[in-house]
């Protein structure tokens, strides 16, 4: 990293914070958006990335795709 001059970028916890959170959202936004259910491998892979989260980045970031914490755990949007 310090030969392409990113060294200072990842020097800055807070950064890496905000990069973590968009590239999270950039995943979700692939596996979440339209569907309402998920394969288990991409509920897996998903799991791993918005474990990176914390429970309030985690509930509005699945609300934005329409998708509640208890959907998500299940796994699929329930249907009423």
């Amino acid at each position: 990293m310090d030969k392409m001059g990113f060294n200072h970028i990842f020097n800055s916890h807070a950064i890496i914070e905000n990069f973590q959170a968009n590239s999270a959202f950039d995943v979700a936004s692939l596996i979440l958006y339209g569907t309402h259910a998920l394969p288990v491998r991409l509920k897996i892979l998903l799991d791993r990335v918005l474990g990176t989260l914390d429970q309030d980045e985690l509930s509005h970031l699945l609300h934005g795709f329409g998708w509640t914490y208890e959907d998500y755990t299940r796994g699929y949007m329930e249907q009423v």
